[in-house]
């Protein structure tokens, strides 16, 4: 056992591919960037919901708490995979995009009857855009003097290390922790040039940011059957506003012509320390389960994005999300396999943070799947596929239209027992 444990804490240590290094939304060159959903396939399948789920044969990551449904002697392992295809329209331009990557690994299993803990690995923000403007300069008269072409580009991650810490209060309730640690570089980058004015002095400015630092998350559940036929999921997640320990350093150059060949440095040096805020986030969740057979749930998350402090001034509105879900078991105990599949759909809405031109950027879509379970084992491969749209709710900026899909296999063992030989 301690051997299968130190193989899971060196993937979870040396797993660096999980920043999000292609292509994200276009709308990700604000704030920290375009934020990574928590949870799996399962969650995303049930549009993203999970603050009321609990099921003991899968993590949740929406609300550590239902750890606690796990069997004593259960361990849990989850590898996900996702990807997105996104054509982005701007008046009569558009373009495609693609990306695939690591989205998450984690692991949960039990300490005690009542103390359950886990470790995970995630993206917590992704930054990757690359915007270029043309802009005239005319005289008076209206004639052309010159062309200035603008080129914003961005790259760079924060990722996600977390401890899960479940408690069991009470046969019916239950609260968890996650103690995270953030780390990443975000780099921002503007360039305005003369493109036809060799002789012209073009400017560079480059913004760079390291974030690390701790941050904490909590979560509650409660759990009871109100029949035989019916069980019903309360649930609550709340995080804390903080202030994380970050250092921007900018970098302002000139050239001239086409060369690139930096001719003169301007300004560097660190501008920026300490300036960045996290805000405060309160979520609720009901869930309710018929038979083992129909499982629905809805949540809500209000997030103080009022409260935040990013590098640079930003725009920013109070957001939030209400996600619901449905996931349907023909049979749980059937000898037919495809009875014992786990069906799944639902949707979600979500106002963003951000605010352009006085539009608060929205994100909407549908989403579904299934859960494949391996016979014998309460092992699984899941699938989620999301079909959504982000920009204003007038489109009258950008617009995303995307598809993307997410396999997360849940890998169950048991670790926790003594073996008897004749």
């Amino acid at each position: 056992m301690i051997k299968k444990i130190t193989f899971i804490i060196l993937i979870l240590i040396f797993s660096n591919s999980f920043s999000q290094k292609n292509y994200s939304s276009i709308y990700s060159r604000y704030g920290i960037g375009e934020l990574s959903p928590k949870g799996y396939s399962n969650n995303f399948a049930m549009g993203f919901t999970g603050i009321a789920f609990r099921d003991k044969n899968y993590l949740n990551e929406k609300n550590v708490a239902s750890y606690t449904a796990f069997d004593t002697m259960t361990v849990i392992f989850n590898f996900g995979v996702n990807g997105k295809y996104s054509n982005v329209k701007t008046g009569n331009a558009n373009e495609d995009h693609y990306y695939a990557n690591l989205s998450n690994i984690s692991i949960g299993f039990p300490i005690t009857r009542w103390y359950y803990a886990g470790l995970g690995m995630r993206p917590y923000s992704a930054t990757n855009y690359s915007i270029t403007n043309t802009t005239e300069l005319n005289d008076d008269a209206g004639n052309l003097i010159t062309e200035t072409t603008q080129n914003y580009t961005g790259k760079g991650s924060v990722n996600q290390f977390y401890i899960s810490q479940a408690f069991k209060i009470t046969k019916n309730l239950s609260l968890g922790a996650h103690i995270s640690y953030l780390y990443g570089n975000i780099k921002n980058t503007t360039t305005l040039s003369f493109p036809a004015d060799y002789g012209a002095s073009n400017m560079f400015e480059e913004n760079s940011t390291y974030i690390n630092d701790f941050y904490f998350d909590f979560a509650a559940q409660y759990y009871t059957k109100i029949s035989d036929d019916y069980r019903i999921t309360l649930g609550l997640t709340y995080d804390l506003q903080k202030n994380i320990a970050s250092q921007t350093s900018t970098t302002v150059q000139s050239y001239k012509g086409s060369s690139g060949a930096y001719n003169d440095t301007l300004q560097t040096g660190n501008t920026g320390k300490n300036n960045l805020t996290l805000p405060m986030a309160i979520g609720g969740g009901f869930g309710i389960q018929y038979k083992k057979k129909y499982n629905f749930m809805v949540d809500y998350t209000f997030t103080n994005w009022k409260s935040a402090k990013f590098f640079e001034d930003v725009d920013v509105s109070n957001s939030s999300k209400i996600n619901i879900g449905l996931e349907i078991t023909p049979s749980y105990n059937s000898l037919k396999y495809f009875n014992r599949v786990k069906y799944r759909l639902g949707g979600f809405y979500k106002k963003s943070y951000i605010v352009i031109n006085e539009n608060q950027i929205q994100n909407f879509g549908i989403t579904f799947g299934f859960g494949m379970p391996i016979k014998k084992t309460g092992t699984s491969f899941n699938f989620a596929f999301i079909l959504g749209q982000t920009g204003a709710p007038n489109n009258s900026l950008v617009t995303e239209q995307y598809v993307g899909f997410n396999l997360t296999l849940s890998f169950m063992d048991k670790w926790f027992y003594k073996r008897k030989f004749d």
